[in-house]
């Protein structure tokens, strides 16, 4: 039974509200039976073609549709007003209203984003854009049933998603005025392929006033949500910090804080080998008094980042030459440590000392009926708000999520099929592969068309695409490797130097000197030309098709219409030529470097500005590829190493050094004598976590992403090999060069 004054949950039997202690009035239900959903293929607004109904709540339901004017799929949340009582179409009301407010004001990677909004007599709806994965709530269920894991997920992970989430909460929190999430639970937050987190549900979002006190009712979830959001006292930025303590707290323990709100478990009981200073930090992000929170999210990224970096990762840390861009000891104005810090604060429990005239809170250990420790709020005020009666949500907050439990966090299998919306195995370790265990190459075709040098080369379903500077782009079948069997595209004036294809398998877009991109069809019809300042050195495609990232040797990065190549955004943050660029995996951040031999990664939007630098190179990036998992990047360069690093905190995890060595142990070879070796080409395994790259030396180079170890190092002789590229189920190699021919072989163990 929902409060109609607060909007608390509360046990159907209950007479009086648990949060405000007001009388409780039990609401008749509409009549009519079940809620009618709308059938597959139904048409809404003569535009959304409705797949399939992905959740139910309070108000209405959650659709998977296509939009079938820009042929993509989104999702589609209906509020059927017929079937609410007339305080539910207020409550519905708000809460469609502060969504829509939301998310039309807010544009970042980690964050829906509204496509449009109608509404018609008995319905209203929104429509966002559809996310693939499943929801931290399911992931932590899943957690939980694990004989091996019982006790929350890996620290790792944890740190991984909270830092993710505290880069989307600054970025609201920044906003003019400021807005305050409110209800950050697990169920409101996406794990979507490729490692990213979304923040879903804006129905109780709201505008920071500031100096206007008890500004809320009971919003929000029991557990989760801050004490102030029970009528106490204002909510603020740091109501959303305690929230994320909470969810950090629930993924390292496995304990529901809705279970025992206020009350938390030290956390090193379940893990000992936990940094003390990060549960110190946890514990104060969950103090019951705003002021000794930390200051900003911010803060708490930083300070969060700090432990990623030191506790390590799934991939053998080889090499520290890179400091992540949001560095541990920054401080930004307006958002310095809480006062009196001057590094960790002390554990909860010693008194940190309330301002004149407010009440003192702290925490102190107290055993519950198991003879367990927990950490519990002591103060009167804590007291007077209770323990919840029944888990759940507020009605306010029941503004059903656009997530789809379609599995899958860490890997999206076979991205360049169309398997976004796929079903996927549930989060796994890469695929076991013996470290530096030996493999071999089998011949299966050699392709002759080209005259001239290969630059670029791309796999089109089974078939293979290749550039060269002879001015063409050629696409053939290695089962019938002949160029009898050949489509040849024609059109450039000078050498191909780039080449991609598009996810769907459709088109595929070329990059040349004469300073033009250029789209195909599978046919080899020229679709679309675009031209530009200098010449294009590497060309990526968005996984969901719509547009192309486009390298230019002007020093900068083009955004354009995947079917008109007109410009959309336009990258400035590099000082020289870009020769490198890589759309991640699910197509929410980009990767580029060249000649200033630095990579950046960064969104297209709110606008183009880079979230992470990496400086680990000495010369100049000649080729990006992310890694199967999503968060990693394999970076190649004219300094003889290929580094592959986290795209979030820029660490450095594994140092290739084989393209100098060529398999000789580093400490039997002088490094800075060895013979020119420059990377210009890196793949990484779209199935696993195999690298492949190539260089001027002319050898191929197999090894582990985990450890940098080679599997198989092949040369080719009197050949510099500029590209390399893995078939899209990751068993074949299509590899090129100076030698004219594409050699495709087949990957045994």
């Amino acid at each position: 039974m929902f409060c109609d004054h607060c909007g608390a949950d509360n046990v159907d039997t209950a007479t009086s509200c648990f949060a405000c202690q007001r009388s409780l009035t039990p609401t008749t239900p509409v009549t009519g039976g079940a809620r009618v959903l709308l059938l597959s293929n139904t048409l809404v607004k003569g535009r959304y073609r409705i797949i399939s109904c992905i959740g139910q709540g309070g108000f209405g339901s959650v659709y998977k549709a296509e939009d079938i004017q820009l042929h993509r799929h989104v999702a589609i949340k209906e509020i059927d007003l017929s079937r609410l009582t007339a305080q539910e179409i207020i409550e519905a009301t708000d809460a469609f209203n502060r969504e829509v407010s939301a998310l039309s004001q807010l544009q970042h990677p980690s964050l829906p984003e509204m496509y449009d909004h109608f509404t018609d007599r008995d319905h209203w709806y929104l429509i966002i854009n559809y996310i693939a994965g499943e929801t931290l709530e399911h992931y932590l269920e899943q957690a939980a049933l694990s004989i091996t894991n019982p006790g929350g997920i890996q620290v790792q992970d944890a740190l991984r998603i909270s830092i993710q989430l505290c880069t989307v909460l600054d970025y609201m929190h920044k906003n003019s005025p400021p807005i305050i999430f409110r209800d950050l639970k697990p169920a409101n937050i996406m794990l979507a392929p490729g490692q990213r987190t979304y923040l879903i549900d804006f129905g109780i979002a709201r505008r920071f006033k500031p100096g206007k006190t008890r500004d809320t009712i009971a919003f929000g979830s029991p557990g989760y949500a801050a004490p102030e959001q029970y009528g106490k006292a204002q909510t603020t930025p740091r109501s959303d910090i305690y929230s994320l303590g909470a969810i950090l707290h629930q993924m390292l323990t496995g304990k529901d804080p809705s279970e025992m709100p206020f009350q938390f478990v030290p956390i090193r009981s379940y893990r000992s080998s936990l940094p003390a200073e990060l549960e110190t930090l946890i514990i104060e992000m969950v103090d019951m008094a705003p002021q000794k929170r930390p200051a900003s999210m911010l803060y708490v990224k930083d300070r969060l980042e700090y432990f990623l970096q030191h506790l390590g990762s799934y991939y053998t840390a080889g090499y520290q030459a890179a400091l992540p861009l949001n560095s541990k000891n920054r401080v930004t104005p307006g958002h310095s440590q809480p006062q009196g810090r001057t590094g960790y604060a002390s554990f909860p429990g010693i008194n940190s000392g309330a301002a004149p005239g407010q009440q003192q809170i702290f925490y102190s250990p107290s055993h519950n009926a198991q003879g367990q420790i927990y950490y519990t709020p002591s103060s009167q005020a804590a007291a007077k708000m209770g323990k919840p009666q029944k888990k759940g949500t507020t009605r306010r907050a029941v503004l059903i999520t656009a997530g789809v439990m379609a599995s899958a966090w860490f890997f999206s299998n076979q991205i360049f099929q169309n398997h976004a919306d796929t079903p996927v195995s549930s989060p796994a370790p890469i695929p076991s592969v013996a470290s530096g265990s030996p493999m071999s190459l089998n011949y299966q075709a050699d392709f002759t068309g080209h005259t001239g040098f290969i630059n670029a080369v791309a796999w089109l379903q089974t078939y293979v695409v290749s550039a060269s500077d002879d001015k063409t782009i050629q696409i053939w079948d290695p089962q019938y490797a002949s160029t009898t069997q050949t489509i040849i595209c024609r059109g450039h004036t000078q050498a191909v130097t780039a080449v991609a294809c598009s996810a769907n398998n459709v088109a595929l877009a070329s990059g040349s000197l004469d300073k033009t991109v250029r789209l195909w069809d599978s046919s080899g019809k020229q679709q679309a030309i675009a031209h530009f300042p200098a010449a294009i050195y590497s060309v990526s495609w968005n996984p969901n098709n719509s547009s192309l990232a486009v390298a230019c040797g002007n020093g900068k990065v083009y955004i354009c219409n995947g079917t008109t190549l007109k410009t959309i955004n336009i990258y400035t943050g590099h000082t020289k030529s870009v020769r490198a660029v890589a759309w991640s995996l699910d197509g929410s951040y980009i990767a580029s470097g060249g000649e200033d031999t630095s990579v950046h990664v960064w969104a297209t939007i709110p606008n183009a500005t880079a979230i992470t630098i990496y400086r680990g190179h000495s010369n100049t990036i000649n080729a990006l590829s992310w890694l199967y998992g999503g968060e990693l990047i394999a970076s190649g360069s004219s300094d003889r190493t290929v580094q592959v690093w986290n795209s979030t905190t820029g660490s450095t995890q594994t140092l290739y050094l084989g393209h100098m060595t060529n398999g000789t142990p580093t400490s039997q070879v002088d490094l800075s004598q060895s013979a020119p070796a420059e990377v210009y080409a890196v793949a990484g395994q779209p199935t696993g976590p195999l690298i492949a790259s190539v260089g001027s030396n002319g050898t191929l180079h197999i090894w582990n992403a985990t450890n940098g170890k080679a599997s198989l190092i092949k040369p080719f002789a009197n050949t510099i090999l500029k590209t390399i590229a893995w078939s899209l189920n990751g068993t074949s190699l299509a590899t090129a060069g100076s030698g004219g021919s594409v050699l495709v072989e087949t990957l045994s163990s």
